[in-house]
């Protein structure tokens, strides 16, 4: 190695900590950068019944995405669908759904619903709120 690159190196990490400061700064403000433009959703778990391509809710909910998340079981698959319009009505909410090709994959009146809520940052959601987002 050339003999002015070794030195330059010893003098940067050995004899001062610039190099080590200007690390941590440069780590923290990527760590902050990143949370403040990375966002994730809020979604909202209940139980729901499934009747001729309607989704019906107990409660008032709206969705901001245009899409609600069906399953029978969570754990097997995930069915994500399109909402053509949302009725509230006598607090319970109402989905008609305009994608009908996963209808036949869901033989069960009772399903699970995931609903999208709203959108937040994950600085938001780990500084800010820490972990209690439903408040």
């Amino acid at each position: 190695m050339n003999k002015k690159l070794i030195n330059t190196y010893i003098k940067y990490t050995a004899k001062t900590p610039i190099l080590f400061f200007a690390m941590i700064i440069i780590g923290v403000l990527a760590i902050v950068i990143l949370s403040l433009t990375t966002k994730t959703n809020i979604v909202v778990s209940t139980d729901a019944t499934f009747e001729n391509s309607t989704v019906i809710v107990d409660g008032i909910f709206d969705t901001y995405t245009g899409f609600i998340y069906i399953y029978t079981n969570r754990n097997e698959y995930v069915f994500s669908v399109g909402i053509s319009e949302t009725i509230h009505s006598d607090s319970i909410t109402i989905f008609h759904l305009s994608e009908n090709d996963f209808v036949s994959n869901i033989n069960q009146r009772d399903i699970g619903v995931d609903i999208p809520t709203r959108e937040i940052t994950i600085f938001e959601r780990v500084f800010l709120k820490a972990g209690r987002i439903n408040e």
